[in-house]
């Protein structure tokens, strides 16, 4: 018993407070500097833990099942031979298909000052713009670019394509605003479970077409110019020291 007690006496700093800290921060242990924020470039691994509080995928993970969940995408539909697949964004009116879990615990998004349920209204960037399904034709069709040398598109080897050296030739294409739509070489089910992926999140286009027009390709997942979709924006990095998100 006197063990257990002189235990407890020196338990860390918190032990016995009721008084949270003075700031609401979090701080974790990376354990390694990221290579990049780019999915494009990314290679997993710890830089994924990053960009998946900064960028939003077509679908997340149930916080309970880890079973695919209501991301940028409330709704999908998959036709009679498995292999095109049609999901709903955020933003469309009517969506249709098989409901996402954890759709209706999304935040509700603020517009012109008043609260809306995520269908009907947009999920937006960090520069308040519209995220669409073109954001995610743009996306998919970078990653599989044999120009951006994505380490990791082999994720998207399951999607029909007419011409591999070509991504323009990938079957992914927007139906409208809020409609995206693609085909697979074959039924793949598992490929649902995968959408969640950082690899796979929209990027925004303006951004990366400033910086190519800069010169500096990578200027785009610098602070100043981070444009995200996720829960978290980019305020500071200093390389090998700490990045910040807000």
């Amino acid at each position: 018993a006197s063990l257990a007690l002189a235990g407890c006496a020196t338990a860390g700093p918190y032990f016995g407070r009721t008084v949270p800290p003075r700031y609401r921060r979090l701080v974790h242990s990376n354990g390694e500097e990221p290579g990049t924020l780019d999915p494009a470039q990314s290679v997993g691994a710890n830089s994924e833990i990053i960009m998946g509080m900064l960028l939003d995928s077509l679908t997340a993970l149930h916080p309970v099942t880890l079973e695919p969940a209501a991301g940028l995408a409330t709704h999908y539909e998959v036709d009679s031979c498995g292999t095109r697949y049609t999901f709903y964004l955020r933003g469309h009116s009517k969506p249709r298909g098989t409901r996402l879990p954890n759709r209706d615990s999304l935040p509700a998004e603020i517009s012109r000052g008043r609260k809306a349920r995520p269908d009907g209204i947009p999920a937006v960037w960090s520069d308040n713009g519209p995220i669409t399904a073109h954001d995610f034709v743009f996306s998919w069709r970078r990653f599989a670019d044999p120009a951006t040398a994505a380490p990791m598109a082999f994720y998207l080897a399951p999607i029909h394509t007419t011409d591999a050296k070509d991504p323009s030739a990938l079957a992914v294409r927007a139906i409208d605003d809020f409609t995206f739509q693609f085909d697979l070489a074959s039924p793949t089910p598992s490929f649902l479970k995968l959408l969640w992926q950082p690899f796979l999140a929209a990027v925004h286009r303006p951004s990366i077409e400033a910086a190519r027009r800069s010169g500096r390709v990578s200027q785009w997942t610098e602070p100043p110019h981070y444009v995200s979709s996720g829960a978290f924006v980019l305020r500071e990095w200093k390389p090998y020291h700490r990045i910040a998100l807000a």
